[in-house]
């Protein structure tokens, strides 16, 4: 419920990023795991028009990555934001969620994004895969493959459509099969067989 589309996009325009243009983003701790370097190499080498990268939250790496940004040549077109009180509104402003750790379990930053309709990149690590539906390319590009990143985001950025279409099977998805009452029976389940 918290997570969901159709919420309030003012943060997008509070950050200063236009309706025209595509906003691709991560929402997290900026921990080592969290790859955002591939992200960053990434989104300057698709240099996509009219396009720029919001990276979410804080961490050790954020001092890094500002400078890497500098170094890329995208400093300008990069919101390193801090910390934020309220995630889902920055998810509502966002047209594409990206991930590109090198390792997770089960994202529950990639189940908010993909609750709020959005499409998302992610590496092949942990549960991001079967998250997805088991898709491929542009949804899902192997851990560290610099230029199958780069593609995914470009061919997101090319097709209103596809973000759409990706976005809506992604809320489905999630409203099926991570609602938290099925977790929550899953577990009461589990428990009943184990004490049984």
């Amino acid at each position: 419920e918290r997570y969901r589309p159709g919420l309030s996009r003012d943060w997008r325009r509070q950050a200063g990023v236009r309706d025209d243009e595509t906003l691709f983003g991560f929402v997290g701790v900026l921990r080592p795991e969290k790859n955002l370097g591939l992200l960053l190499r990434a989104f300057a080498a698709a240099r996509i028009p009219n396009a720029k990268l919001a990276v979410v939250g804080d961490g050790a790496e954020r001092s890094p990555l500002e400078r890497m940004a500098q170094d890329e040549g995208i400093a300008d077109r990069v919101l390193f934001t801090g910390r934020v009180p309220d995630p889902a509104a920055c998810l509502a402003a966002l047209d594409v969620f990206a991930m590109s750790s090198c390792t997770e379990q089960t994202s529950n930053a990639l189940l908010e994004a993909m609750a709020c309709g959005l499409p998302a990149v992610s590496t092949d690590v942990g549960d991001s895969r079967d998250l997805l539906g088991n898709a491929g390319p542009p949804a899902v590009v192997p851990p560290g493959d610099l230029q199958a990143y780069t593609d995914a985001l470009t061919v997101l950025a090319r097709s209103a459509e596809l973000r759409s279409r990706l976005g809506a099977a992604n809320r489905q998805r999630c409203l099926e099969l991570y609602p938290l009452e099925r977790m929550v029976r899953e577990y009461e389940a589990l428990y009943q067989a184990a004490c049984g």
